[in-house]
């Protein structure tokens, strides 16, 4: 089985919609609802379009929010316009809203075929980093990508204005594609997945002479990478995750330096050079801490259990401290005492030291099927975004479920993990929280979140959609 966790993290991140709507002043916030307290909505921005509009990850800049997903043919972000390519397919876009709402800039890359804008970060001197995959070419304006022989992942650079300043390629004979990236002073950290030889490629101006290229190969039918370039657009190094079976790096963060790398593996493998062994014959948990010089890693670990286990998403807490966020099938072993689901799969995060070692790991779910998408740390404390089926059982917040699926964005004490504040991405059908960041002092918090016909974010409602919408929230934690 070609990892079923895998794939429910990519196909959940492609939820899209059509909805209008601008910012919205919040409601007050009732006394008598503990679940909700201390998590205010500020504004929130719905992205329209008449086919499928999808917010995939989101990042805080100096007050403001950036946000990027995938559009088809044309797409509204309060009142900008963005425009497509004519042949209908998917293609990529960033918009930068100011801290109370209004939009500062939005664009479009666009080629035919498939283009996704994936994973967004800011490093603390304000560089942009965008990472997403192709499937044939992208125009970025001064200069077009191109894939190889199939999909390719991308990761550019973008100035204060949105504009493209260098692009890197992961591509080759197969399918690539970069999902996350982190970054700080020293460059970016990008991940993902290839299953054929690729070549890393980068060109730091339009003259396709200053291209540089580092060939990579394949261990099995799916590797995990993560490429590690420097702010002017060059490679540093490049690290991979693979075995025989299906492997992939999922999420990524940059703590003291050095990049944390977490996804998934099957049976043996080996991560930057490291051996990992599963627990049995489905995927477990794989997380890594790569030196920042050269991508050697520090350590390697693998977690598990007896059915398919993920981690999608890191991040770096004061004091170098890592969270991870991921599901696991059943009951896992995640470097300490085990893991119990409530039933069926559910999220979970878990604080690791600086070495490796567990600190405390919580399950989030109920009687479904239920994740964790994406974590961020907020002055200390960790936040959870992802989606429930049925309901969710945490100490003092027990919520079921509106519809069909909800989401949820959950504030952790970093100390042990109890829940500070739920609030859920709730109404009569799927819906879901897909990413989440906030700035350093955790006082301002950003979310993705799509949703079908109509929804609230803890009790505030989200504009009215015809199917399903997309939009970016604001929360004042």
């Amino acid at each position: 089985m070609r990892n079923r966790r895998v794939a429910a993290a990519a196909v959940a991140g492609m939820l899209a919609g059509a909805a209008c709507g601008a910012p919205r002043a919040p409601a007050p916030m009732p006394a008598d609802a503990p679940a909700l307290a201390g998590a205010r909505v500020r504004w929130a921005h719905v992205v329209t379009g008449p086919a499928y509009p999808a917010v995939r990850a989101v990042a805080l800049s100096g007050g403001d929010t950036i946000a990027v997903g995938s559009f088809q043919r044309e797409a509204h972000v309060a009142g900008h316009r963005l425009r497509g390519a004519p042949d209908g397919e998917d293609d990529a876009f960033a918009v930068r809203l100011s801290p109370d709402g209004q939009v500062r800039w939005a664009r479009a890359w666009t080629g035919p075929g498939v283009d996704l804008a994936r994973g967004v970060a800011v490093a603390p001197d304000g560089a942009i980093y965008v990472v997403g995959a192709f499937s044939r070419a992208l125009s970025l304006g001064e200069r077009t990508l191109t894939a190889a022989a199939g999909p390719a992942g991308f990761l550019m650079r973008i100035d204060d204005d949105g504009r493209p300043m260098w692009a890197a390629v992961v591509a080759g004979d197969g399918v690539a594609h970069l999902v996350a990236v982190a970054a700080d002073a020293d460059g970016a950290v990008a991940v993902g997945d290839f299953d054929a030889p690729i070549a890393v490629s980068t060109t730091a101006a339009p003259d396709a002479s200053s291209a540089e290229s580092r060939p990579i190969d394949t261990a099995g039918v799916q590797d995990g990478v993560a490429v590690a370039v420097t702010p002017d657009g060059h490679v540093r190094w490049i690290a991979t995750l693979g075995g025989p079976g299906p492997d992939a790096l999922r999420g990524v963060a940059v703590a003291a330096g050095d990049a944390i790398a977490v996804g998934t593996f099957t049976g043996d493998a080996e991560f930057a050079g490291r051996a990992l062994r599963a627990a049995g014959p489905t995927a477990d948990i794989a997380i890594a801490r790569l030196a920042g010089a050269d991508g050697a890693p520090r350590w390697a670990r693998g977690f598990g259990g007896a059915a398919d286990d993920v981690a999608t998403a890191a991040a770096a807490l004061p004091g170098g401290d890592i969270a991870v966020g991921g599901t696991i099938g059943g009951t896992a072993l995640l470097g300490g005492a085990p893991v119990a689901t409530a039933g069926g799969a559910d999220g979970f995060v878990a604080r690791y030291t600086a070495q490796g070692k567990l600190v405390w790991a919580r399950a989030i779910g109920g009687g479904g099927e239920d994740r964790v998408a994406a974590v961020a740390v907020a002055g200390g404390d960790i936040l959870a975004a992802g989606e429930f089926e049925i309901a969710i059982d945490l100490p003092g917040h027990a919520l079921r479920a509106a519809g069909l699926r909800d989401g949820f964005v959950a504030r952790l004490s970093g100390g042990d993990g109890a829940p500070r504040w739920v609030r859920t991405v709730a109404g009569p059908r799927d819906d879901q929280a897909a990413a989440v960041a906030a700035d350093a002092s955790g006082d301002a918090v950003a979310v993705a979140v799509s949703y079908g016909d109509r929804a609230t974010v803890g009790d505030e409602p989200l504009p009215d959609a015809d199917g399903v919408a997309t939009a970016v929230v604001r929360i004042a934690p």
